[in-house]
């Protein structure tokens, strides 16, 4: 991919701090050449995710290469100018959330850059450990929601989860997933090598829901219903 380039600016990088909290690709590898001149937030990210993949010589999985960016709020005026070359992945992302009034969330799956107010994402009861376990299991290869219905994107993970619980033994494969009925949303979305507990986050939380894990279901709801 091919980034336009016209007038660039010289940014002062800032420190260093993703890869001791996330993916090791942010710090091993190094983007020899970004330029973006008045680049759209969403194409910027994906130039990055996908030069991550091309570039990350170290993981063996080719499932597995590179890392999951993950855009929440509203991003759409938002456009990036910079010109830098040979710095690590990490401190790129750091850098382009912090352009663009962002802040950044570092998951071992899956790095966030989020404008606007936080939530608490996930909620648990006493009872749901055995069921959280089973999310961090079961691994989805891919995912690929573009504008996909919410209901229509946790019934293709319920059914990818019971297609890929390896280690379900007597128990029934994969989970159930429960959403609340409520305004209809969509969902864009695309991860690679992730697993369904982080699926399933990210899905939610794109959408504006929560997930809350239960002893035998997960259940998904409206933020502001919480």
């Amino acid at each position: 991919m091919k980034i336009p380039a016209s007038l660039l600016a010289t940014c002062l990088l800032a420190p260093a701090f993703l890869a001791a909290q996330g993916d090791p690709a942010l710090e091993t590898v190094v983007v020899p050449s970004v330029e973006f001149a008045e680049t759209p937030m969403a194409d910027a990210v994906e130039f990055l995710v996908q030069r991550s993949r091309e570039l990350d010589t170290a993981e063996g999985d080719q499932g597995r290469k590179g890392v999951n960016v993950v855009l929440l709020g509203d991003f759409d005026g938002i456009r990036l100018t910079l010109r830098i070359s040979n710095v690590p992945l990490g401190e790129i992302l750091n850098l382009v959330a912090e352009m663009a009034d962002a802040k950044v969330e570092i998951g071992p799956e899956v790095v966030v850059i989020m404008r606007g107010d936080s939530y608490e994402a996930v909620k648990r009861d006493a009872g749901s450990e055995p069921l959280e376990a089973k999310l961090h299991r079961i691994m989805i290869p891919s995912i690929e929601f573009q504008d996909t219905p919410l209901r229509d994107a946790l019934e293709f993970l319920q059914q990818r989860s019971a297609e890929l619980d390896q280690g379900a033994g007597k128990e029934t494969p994969g989970t159930n997933i429960v959403l609340k009925n409520g305004p209809a949303v969509t969902v864009s979305l695309r991860l690679k090598g992730v697993s369904l507990y982080t699926a399933l986050e990210m899905t939610a939380r794109a959408a504006g829901h929560k997930m809350e894990i239960r002893e035998h279901l997960v259940f998904v709801s409206p933020v502001a219903e919480h």
